[in-house]
């Protein structure tokens, strides 16, 4: 038989565990990806949804088989016309969303080439990795 205390013991231990996990390595997920493309180059869209108590912040994207340069983008308005900025992260904040999308945030590919099938891979601050499917064009 299984005394009070060691179950206790047991639900304190589990609670820190996942406390930890949710805040060291909070759990993140990235949608199906599409894209544009201008002939020249191409910007991917797609949504990434943090379900931890911590942040959470992508630094670098690549595209699996593409041998261009890939950038985080931010598109924004100065001087009353609409400007790309590279980015060094995008972190989206804990329980929340972040939407890549036309006219904001994107990742940029220095290539015209059809993206159609190819793999996202997106970079984390802590070490992981993500990876989504870009699964067509939008135009």
């Amino acid at each position: 038989m299984v005394d009070g205390k060691m179950v206790r013991i047991v639900l304190v231990a589990v609670v820190v565990v996942l406390v930890l996990y949710l805040f060291v390595r909070p759990p993140i997920a990235v949608s199906e990806a599409t894209y544009s493309s201008t002939g020249k180059s191409s910007a991917v869209y797609f949504e990434v949804k943090n379900w931890g108590l911590g942040k959470a912040c992508i630094v670098d994207a690549e595209i699996e088989g593409i041998d261009a340069p890939v950038h985080l983008h931010r598109s924004v308005h100065v001087g009353g016309k609409m400007v790309m900025e590279m980015v060094d992260e995008v972190c989206v904040s804990p329980l929340s969303s972040i939407e890549f999308k036309r006219g904001g945030l994107h990742v940029m590919v220095m290539s015209g080439e059809s993206l159609d099938g190819r793999t996202v891979v997106l970079k984390l601050s802590d070490g992981r990795v993500l990876e989504t499917v870009i699964v067509g064009s939008v135009g």
